[in-house]
């Protein structure tokens, strides 16, 4: 059994992260915008970061807890802005299926989420409070 600072990583979430390309992250966010409603853009603004997010997730990301991988990510796409719009939905959504593959559930309100994800689209929230609110958030 493994304790907090040391997380098991169970092979679904390893699998997952291997997995992910450029091209998984433009179909995940593709589907956030068609399941959202109003008039997103649908334009790829910035191919060169969702290469980078991808090989951070493919390498880095495998040698850090989980929490802190995902909160890593869902700044990184809010800060960097790789899409035209729903960087922070693609980021959510990315970062729920992750948590999930690696054993844990969601423990916060939406109304809660609601209010921090609005904090980092207005640039309130630093890479080091995102990985502690994912920490948070998310429960074995």
């Amino acid at each position: 059994m493994s304790d907090e600072s040391s997380p098991e990583r169970p092979e679904p979430y390893t699998d997952a992260l291997r997995a992910i390309t450029p091209d998984l992250l433009i179909a995940i966010w593709q589907s956030t915008i068609d399941e959202g409603s109003g008039h997103f853009s649908r334009e790829v603004k910035y191919p060169t970061v969702l290469a980078k997010i991808s090989n951070y997730l493919q390498n880095e990301a495998l040698r850090v807890p989980p929490w802190e991988a995902c909160g890593t990510v869902l700044f990184r796409f809010v800060d960097e802005q790789p899409f035209g719009d729903c960087n922070h939905r693609t980021g959510w959504f990315l970062v729920q299926a992750l948590m999930a593959r690696a054993g844990y559930r969601l423990v916060r309100s939406e109304d809660h989420i609601v209010d921090f994800l609005r904090g980092m689209v207005n640039r309130a929230v630093t890479r080091e409070q995102a990985i502690a609110w994912v920490r948070e958030s998310f429960a074995r």
